[in-house]
């Protein structure tokens, strides 16, 4: 009956576990020679010796030269980051798409986001390891979390903005945005009271076990480099070149996406409905400073301005039309408002403003003109340039505020 060595029938098991002896004995410090001598004296006296030798020579060299090629080098720093955010990006996408469709936080996600990230960062930066790789790595981790919940958000908003006021005003809100990001800022502190941070915590901490775990080092103590006497430089490793390469397209692919991102489509006049515009009218209606104008207009009169944007979507006007026709009723209106403002005022008129008939038809005729510059101001800046200003001249405003304060107190 013949004898069966049972590592022989698994040659890569016997070998991993040479390889895995030997690198434990290197991190307690022990130098090739001991390694060697332990091994020998251990080993079946039927093994060669020279056998031995040849073997722990070539593990304990790859094993000082993968050492030496995992040390982070100052100029690993911008490859890590752009590598890893890159990868934040892509895996915020996927994990925002996947809570998007399914409903649910799957906590397993989290770890893919920080082995995603975690791999991304080695692949950038050749392979280099140790804490700064491990801190950028779980710091990339986490804004693949955040990058995720922004999606579900945004997704959310969008729907919202859509719903309850069209698609075109909602479209004037891009992904990327300060105000997108002051409403993100406000749902993560909802999202974080109560119960549920503890299963955000659950997944950030799934994230970067899983990134700090694949980006360590394997530490080797001072002597062992001591004795291996291996001069080793990165920059003539031909993956060095593709490390500057990816990073280079990193970069243009975060800027592009950049851009893409941060631009929201511009919107033409033929493209505004009727409801938008009503949508103007329910913005000013809701607010307080104008609530004025729906005491004292009449609603025919306020669907009568409507109208009359609408008449200039009709005309095929573009937005540089509009703009020129905003600012000659902002011309009218100033015109006005000097004109109002230069009247003398009866100090009788608040107690009979009936007695003054042309005076009130003036005051009216002007809030009549200030609510279609409101309008227009509203319609102009909710859909085409949300950081347009109107400027007036302070003292003729306060003027015309004392007289209409009197029209009112009628």
């Amino acid at each position: 009956m013949k004898h069966h060595d049972k590592s022989a029938k698994h040659p890569q098991s016997s070998h991993d576990a040479f390889v895995s002896l030997i690198l434990s004995k290197m991190k307690d410090g022990n130098t090739k020679a001991e390694i060697l001598e332990e091994l020998t004296a251990t080993a079946d006296s039927s093994t060669d010796p020279s056998v031995i030798a040849s073997a722990v020579d070539k593990i304990y060299n790859d094993i000082v030269r993968e050492s030496l090629s995992e040390r982070f080098l100052m100029g690993a720093y911008f490859p890590s980051v752009v590598g890893g955010m890159l990868a934040a990006v892509i895996a915020g996408f996927i994990w925002g798409l996947i809570i998007k469709y399914t409903d649910y936080e799957i906590g397993l996600i989290g770890i893919a986001v920080g082995w995603l990230c975690a791999w991304s960062v080695l692949l950038f930066n050749n392979g280099k390891k140790g804490l700064p790789t491990q801190i950028i790595s779980c710091g990339c981790a986490i804004c693949g979390i955040l990058i995720g919940k922004y999606w579900i958000f945004y997704y959310l908003l969008r729907n919202h903005l859509t719903e309850q006021y069209g698609y075109n005003f909602a479209s004037r809100f891009p992904l990327v945005s300060m105000d997108t990001l002051r409403g993100f800022l406000g749902f993560m502190q909802e999202s974080l009271r109560g119960d549920s941070i503890m299963f955000q915590l659950l997944w950030i901490s799934l994230a970067l076990g899983s990134a700090w775990k694949m980006t360590k080092a394997t530490k080797l103590s001072k002597r062992v480099f001591e004795e291996a006497d291996m001069e080793y430089d990165a920059f003539a490793e031909p993956s060095f070149m593709r490390s500057i390469g990816l990073t280079a397209v990193g970069v243009m692919i975060i800027y592009g996406l950049f851009l893409q991102l941060s631009h929201s489509p511009e919107l033409k006049m033929e493209d505004i409905t009727q409801d938008d515009l009503k949508l103007v009218t329910s913005i000013l209606h809701s607010s307080v400073d104008a609530e004025v104008y729906f005491k004292i207009l009449d609603q025919e009169v306020i669907e009568g301005i409507e109208s009359d944007v609408y008449m200039l979507i009709e005309s095929d006007k573009d937005k540089h039309d509009f703009l020129e026709e905003f600012q000659r009723v902002q011309k009218k209106y100033s015109e006005g408002a000097i004109t109002l403002a230069e009247r003398e005022v009866p100090d009788d008129f608040e107690e009979n403003v009936s007695s003054y008939p042309d005076l009130a038809s003036a005051v009216y005729q002007f809030i009549l003109q200030e609510y279609r510059l409101n309008y227009y101001y509203k319609f102009y800046t909710v859909f085409f340039d949300a950081d347009y200003q109107l400027v007036f001249d302070e003292d003729t405003t306060k003027s015309c505020e004392s007289i209409i304060d009197s029209f009112l107190a009628k």
